[in-house]
């Protein structure tokens, strides 16, 4: 999928069951709490994002927008399954990225 700058790729509280996988551009992921937006991510050319959605079937947690010309892989269940199938290490690796990313997200709770 190929989205152009600005573009909304998904918005909180959207319904979803699938995962992303920058090929190119990046992804400004963000949440709007009194009246502003936070910006909780910015996903580079590898990184994933959605995977919440995908494991847990529950609603998307946060918009996430296209930051230039930006194109997606979009891995829905079974894609992510048969990859995990396909190469097991691939769960040890985003594991590793999701535990940076709750280590950073206390890192930032704890400036506050």
């Amino acid at each position: 999928m190929e989205f152009a700058d600005g573009e909304m790729i998904v918005r909180e509280g959207d319904d979803g069951a699938e995962m992303f996988i920058v090929q190119s551009g990046r992804v400004v992921i963000s949440r709007h709490r009194d009246c502003s937006d936070t910006i909780l991510q910015v996903v580079e050319r590898g990184e994933f994002f959605g995977e919440m959605s995908l494991l847990e079937s529950l609603p998307r947690d946060a918009d996430a927008r296209a930051d230039g010309r930006t194109r997606l892989l979009v891995i829905g269940p079974g894609g992510l399954l048969l990859r995990l199938r396909r190469d097991p290490s691939l769960a040890l690796e985003m594991l590793h990225i999701l535990s940076g990313r709750v280590r950073a997200l206390n890192q930032r709770l704890d400036a506050r």
